[in-house]
């Protein structure tokens, strides 16, 4: 998915200014910055300080029906296809379940506003602008 994204672009910079290695740089810089963000965010929720038990207050208090089981999907989803993000390894199915983990958390949790202090997006940021 993320191929896909970046594969435009990247193909007609690469013709024009390198061997065709920034693509792979790109993207792998792209996987470095995303799969440590969710992998801390799952961590944070699974064993951190945050906790399940919290965690699944947040989501029951949104109003989530049978909460814990989407509390632990959402956690799950976030560590483990971080990993899977960062390790290259089924990327196109934790692509897909990462999107719609973080379409739901950013329409129920956030109400689609994007934050004004979150050290994620910085990074994200930083690892976007440094593969372009």
């Amino acid at each position: 998915m993320l191929d896909k994204m970046m594969g435009k672009a990247c193909d007609s910079m690469c013709k024009d200014h390198c061997s065709g290695s920034c693509k792979a740089s790109a993207l792998l810089v792209l996987r470095i910055a995303l799969g440590v963000i969710l992998v801390m965010h799952g961590y944070d929720k699974l064993f951190g300080s945050i906790g399940m038990e919290a965690f699944t207050g947040m989501v029951a208090k949104i109003g989530f029906p049978m909460a814990p089981l989407f509390a632990y999907l959402a956690a799950f989803t976030e560590f483990f296809g971080g990993l899977c993000i960062l390790l290259g390894l089924f990327t196109r199915i934790a692509g897909t379940l990462i999107t719609i983990n973080m379409f739901v958390a950013w329409s129920a949790v956030k109400g689609f506003a994007l934050p004004k202090g979150d050290i994620d997006l910085a990074l994200l940021a930083i690892g976007l602008s440094f593969a372009l």
